[in-house]
């Protein structure tokens, strides 16, 4: 017997997006010091839409290993938003929350279980001397879980 077991785990990540009548499969791996290379891009027909998709993924995960690296999707379009906002004067752990609250008004969901995202926008080269900002993406829960079920 070895002390050790090799990993069946592929470099990379795969993402699968799902549009009207069709799922894409691409497998992108990054190498160092390199660009990030396309170890393979197929496409599929989608029978039955949305209700198809937990028997596209179920066929892809046998087929295509799925689980053989981490998988990301997208989500719809407006399931999601983008909201730029100042960057809040607060210590750095208490960012998203107060980030969370800055959003109540933009949002037509609740927004104690939204799911946020936050990116800086630089402040260097702002006329006037600009307080940096922040780009919040920001999603219904709800929207989320229903994104990720199939999965």
């Amino acid at each position: 017997m070895f002390p050790f077991s090799f990993s069946s785990r592929k470099p990379g990540r795969r993402a699968v997006v799902f549009q009207a009548d069709r799922v894409t499969l691409a497998h992108v791996a990054r190498w160092p010091g390199r660009h990030p290379e396309v170890i393979s891009l197929d496409s599929f027909a989608l029978e039955g839409g949305k209700a198809g998709e937990r028997a596209a993924l179920q066929r892809l995960k046998s087929a295509r290993s799925l689980k053989s690296c981490p998988c990301v999707t997208l989500m719809d379009d407006g399931e999601y938003q983008l909201t730029p906002l100042d960057a809040p004067q607060v210590p750095k752990e208490e960012r998203r929350e107060a980030l969370r609250w800055s959003l109540r008004e933009a949002v037509d969901y609740p927004v104690e279980t939204a799911c946020l995202g936050v990116l800086d926008i630089p402040s260097k080269g702002l006329p006037g001397g600009r307080a940096a900002g922040v780009l919040v993406v920001s999603a219904d829960e709800r929207a989320v879980r229903a994104r990720a079920a199939p999965f």
